[in-house]
């Protein structure tokens, strides 16, 4: 699913354009998968029960969400950086929510990245323009 969403974002008109929109994703996505692991492992290390690392992990997710959205309105980082926040926002909440649900972040986390490497490579050296 993750491959077939990223593709179709990604592709544009010319591998200039794919390759530098590829790279703002990837960016983009190392940075929020880092942050949420980080986020998960103060989470599990600060509270006791499950139910507040849960809300604890909401917590991080609407600051974090808040941040994101805000530095949109910088018009330096709107103007080159604009898909990447939505791309950082997007994985940052993926995977921190889905770390309430699975013990292993490093495999969801390294499938995200493993599949823009893959998407970059297919559309550029697939059906370059």
């Amino acid at each position: 699913m993750w491959a077939v969403l990223t593709i179709i974002i990604v592709m544009e008109f010319t591998v200039g354009a794919t390759l530098s929109k590829g790279l703002n994703q990837a960016l983009a996505t190392l940075v929020a998968n880092s942050l949420a692991i980080g986020a998960h492992e103060v989470a599990s290390l600060i509270v006791p029960s499950e139910e507040a690392e849960f809300i604890l992990l909401v917590i991080f997710v609407f600051f974090v969400a808040f941040a994101a959205t805000f530095s949109r309105f910088i018009p330096e980082i709107k103007v080159r950086f604009d898909y990447g926040v939505s791309i950082f926002i997007l994985t940052f909440s993926l995977v921190a929510v889905s770390s309430y649900c699975i013990e292993e972040l490093m495999p969801l986390a390294l499938q995200r990245t493993t599949t823009i490497a893959i998407c970059l490579c297919t559309t550029i050296l697939v059906c370059p323009v």
